[in-house]
């Protein structure tokens, strides 16, 4: 484990890991205007309007990998000596902006519901696989409300919230997008970061079994959710530092309770971290 973060990043071209995590897909539908007025409604009354003005970010690995090697995946916390953060289902809401409810989400289904199942999956599938650029394209062909939500769904998780590790989409998710209305009442943040941490344990145990310098993985999941975090995290150290000499510690409080999703990380958040001594700055 690095003691030192700055060291540990000073070689750029040797990245500790590879990820297909990536907000342009979804970004140049947007930008094309692919996405209408219509569509983007249906998209922000399911709860996922927050995918539609991301940051044009990327994962910095050598940061996540810092990251990751202070995480305890079944306790869900990252720790540094007496510093803890605890990765709950709050904190996904709060970083991501998606709906949650009460329902686990499945990846299996009942076998009276496969042939449910089957049919809604047979557009999305190219031979045996669900590759994204399929299902971008049944998303643009899309005429209906449920055909085109459960493209958007299942590209904004295979290239964002729980991105792939083979450009393809999860076409098990559509076991849970049957009925379109009833997005909002599935818990899709506990799905997300049961995901990430599963990314964090096959990482670790990827690294220590490594005989000498590893070849880098190729990882799924949202990571960028560990960036997101940090970022906030030290922004709002500095910011609270700053408003307490002005006396107006209150306005920190206020601007605490609203902090944003990931749709608002500009690049500078985690440039400026990527080249931070984290240890250091977290003593």
């Amino acid at each position: 484990m690095y003691r030192n973060y700055y060291a540990a990043t000073k070689d750029t071209s040797n990245e500790p890991f590879h990820t297909r995590f990536s907000v342009h897909r979804i970004l140049e539908l947007v930008k094309n205007e692919e996405i209408n007025e219509e569509q983007t409604a249906w998209i922000k009354d399911a709860g996922f309007g927050a995918l539609l003005t991301m940051s044009d970010v990327s994962v910095p690995s050598k940061l996540v990998h810092w990251i990751m090697m202070h995480i305890d995946p079944d306790m869900r916390e990252f720790r540094l000596k007496k510093k803890v953060i605890v990765f709950d289902k709050q904190l996904v809401l709060k970083i991501v902006g998606v709906p949650s409810g009460p329902v686990p989400v499945a990846l299996t289904c009942r076998p009276e519901d496969y042939e449910a199942f089957q049919r809604i999956r047979e557009p999305f599938m190219v031979g045996v696989r669900a590759p994204i650029s399929k299902c971008i394209e049944v998303l643009k062909a899309a005429t209906d409300k449920a055909t085109f939500m459960r493209a958007f769904v299942l590209l904004a998780f295979g290239s964002v919230l729980c991105a792939t590790t083979d450009n393809a989409i999860t076409s098990r998710l559509l076991h849970n997008l049957v009925d379109v209305s009833n997005i909002k009442t599935f818990d899709w943040a506990e799905h997300i970061l049961q995901g990430l941490m599963d990314e964090v344990r096959k990482y670790q145990l990827f690294f220590r079994r490594s005989q000498g310098p590893p070849k880098a993985p190729l990882l799924g999941s949202c990571l960028i959710i560990f960036v997101v975090c940090f970022s906030s995290i030290f922004l709002l150290f500095h910011l609270y530092q700053f408003l307490c000499c002005i006396r107006h510690i209150y306005m920190f409080h206020i601007i605490y309770l609203c902090w944003p999703c990931f749709c608002y990380l500009i690049l500078g958040c985690h440039l400026y971290l990527k080249n931070l001594d984290c240890i250091h700055g977290l003593s």
